[in-house]
């Protein structure tokens, strides 16, 4: 039998639509946990800009260099736009001749962070440990003989699809895989940048070695903390401009613990870290919902009670108590 999620977007509506409680209502459940999910981080982000003293970031604020004062072209021509330029000395090269490592993007965000209430510190003062997974032959099997195995692609997901999983017997050194609760991940190869938080619900999974793990050190930084400022302009440019790789891009341990942020007193990092925390919780319990759904509407049909189920659905809607 197919899969719910290999089904036609009309078949996947209409067994919502059915007359079985797939899922309690909004008002019963106190709303839908995916859109929670995205207001608390809304929540965390005003909240770290206000406590951290920080503007929004704006391209505005980067010092490129001026715009030429007279036309290079008879004004009949189109105007072409001014490219972003900027200009660096010899000695903040670095051993790195790419541009995009010295796009002031980058120095301007820093340059804000020591304007704001807390001096910024390295992102390895503040965490136990920051470190990429080694590479690793996969041996995969089916999930009641595996472990959850977390891939970056996964990160912005609500829910991880086609998630596989690997050997508790035949994978070798797993424990060097396995990510716990708490942890901070961010994706070091191809798409970089992308924050998750490890939740309860992640605990000892494994993860891909293309997700790099900060581990915290809760006496100095709040992982949510950590994780709602990687998530801001400030801590993805910093990321981003790290960025080394002739094909594929990358971004090593020692680059991401050079990250500048803010060292802020930890009342105001668990004020923050909070509701982070929160919203990752918010995260998992969509996900979980979404996987009972799944599963009901999979067992209608292979039961054959889809058809009745919808009939029901649909005389419900079309009597007067269901009527809006």
């Amino acid at each position: 039998m197919a899969r719910l999620t290999e089904l036609t977007p009309g078949i996947v509506t209409a067994g919502f639509a059915c007359g079985e409680s797939l899922l309690s209502s909004p008002q019963q459940a106190g709303g839908y946990p995916a859109e929670d999910f995205y207001e608390l981080l809304d929540e965390a982000n005003e909240l770290l800009h206000a406590q951290l003293g920080l503007p929004r970031f704006d391209e505005s604020l980067v010092p490129y260099l001026p715009a030429p004062t007279t036309l290079r072209l008879p004004s009949h021509r189109p105007e072409i736009p001014h490219p972003k330029a900027f200009s660096i000395q010899a000695s903040e090269l670095a051993d790195r001749f790419d541009a995009s490592f010295h796009v002031p993007i980058a120095r301007t965000a820093i340059k804000l962070l020591r304007e704001g209430k807390y001096e910024p510190t390295r992102l390895e003062k503040i965490a136990a440990d920051i470190v990429v997974a080694p590479r690793f032959k996969r041996i995969y099997v089916s999930k009641e003989y595996g472990v959850p195995f977390l891939q970056g692609s996964h990160l912005p997901q609500m829910r991880p699809y086609d998630l596989k999983y690997l050997s508790r017997t035949k994978q070798k050194g797993l424990e060097r895989w396995i990510i716990r609760k708490g942890w901070v991940l961010v994706t070091c190869s191809g798409t970089i940048g992308r924050v998750g938080l490890v939740s309860s619900y992640m605990d000892k999974w494994a993860a891909s070695q293309h997700l790099l793990r900060i581990v915290p050190d809760y006496n100095q930084g709040h992982p949510a903390y950590i994780a709602a400022f990687l998530m801001t302009p400030y801590g993805q440019h910093q990321l981003t401009a790290k960025i080394y790789g002739g094909v594929v891009d990358e971004l090593t341990e020692e680059d991401t613990s050079a990250v500048w942020i803010p060292n802020a007193p930890q009342e105001i990092q668990q004020g923050i870290g909070k509701r982070v925390v929160e919203a990752f919780e918010k995260k998992d319990e969509a996900s979980t919902i979404e996987e009972a759904a799944i599963r009901k509407v999979e067992s209608l049909l292979q039961g054959g009670g889809f058809g009745s189920a919808i009939t029901r659905g649909a005389a419900r809607s079309q009597s007067p108590a269901g009527k809006s």
